[in-house]
């Protein structure tokens, strides 16, 4: 279950609820996800155990890196990414979203985590399952892994072309109920999507955690790219959703 903690103004997962993990999702309340300082900042005031923070510079990719450093740097980004992947204590994962989809990934038992950016192109480009690839390649396994879900656009506001939905009928044969036709267009629920590609992808559906709410209706919580970017430049950001094994 995804619950809200008002303390640190993040939402959270009971399925990632552990002494050897932290993660959230943030608000707007904690400033603009594209600025560093404003990550570090959260990060320290909310007593988060890291050493450095890690993030993807994010290009709509299905590129995922494995990170392991012995360097002392407060924090990394990796350039052409959009997946990170680690078994490293005190690192925290983080990416930066505004409609598209943070999901984070961990492996307790055989301590690994991961995250990723989904948004459309990552998600018709398998990014989940690169992933899932990825940390088994370093000791996880999909029967021990959760998954979790955090906020992004719902079908409510992301109406898409039809040739978008064929790309992805091409892709999986299978549009696993997320295309839904309104009003004479088509919508795309980027959430059930995913939540479905994990099942299809290997994970067991109870270790699926999901936020159920719309970045894009919810103008108070969250930015939003498809309500801000043009119409209002000046009052759009980006929310960062973090994962570390402490």
């Amino acid at each position: 279950m995804i619950y809200y903690n008002n303390l640190t103004k993040t939402y959270l997962s009971t399925l990632l609820e552990a002494p050897d993990i932290s993660h959230g999702c943030t608000t707007r309340d904690a400033g603009d996800g594209r600025n560093i300082e404003n990550i570090i900042s959260f990060l320290r005031i909310n007593q988060v155990i890291f050493k450095k923070v890690v993030l993807a510079e994010q290009i709509h990719s299905a590129n995922v890196q494995v990170f392991s450093s012995s360097n002392n740097l407060l924090y990394e980004l990796f350039e052409d990414t959009d997946g990170l992947v680690t078994r490293d204590v005190k690192v925290v994962l983080a990416v930066r979203t505004a409609d598209c989809i943070p999901i984070f990934y961990a492996d307790r038992k055989h301590g690994v985590i991961g995250i990723s950016h989904n948004g459309w192109r990552g998600t018709l480009k398998r990014i989940s399952e690169r992933v899932l690839d990825d940390m088994e390649k370093i000791g996880a396994q999909k029967k021990d892994i959760v998954a979790v879900l955090g906020p992004g656009i719902n079908s409510c506001c992301y109406d898409v072309s039809e040739e978008r939905y064929y790309d992805f009928m091409a892709e999986f044969e299978d549009d696993f109920g997320a295309f839904p036709v309104r009003m004479g267009k088509r919508h795309m629920n980027l959430l059930k999507l995913n939540f479905e590609l994990l099942i299809k992808f290997g994970l067991n559906k109870k270790n699926i955690d999901f936020f159920p709410f719309c970045t894009m209706c919810n103008k108070e919580h969250f930015f939003s790219y498809r309500r801000d970017y043009h119409k209002q430049r000046e009052k759009f950001g980006e929310m960062f959703s973090y994962i570390g094994l402490n």
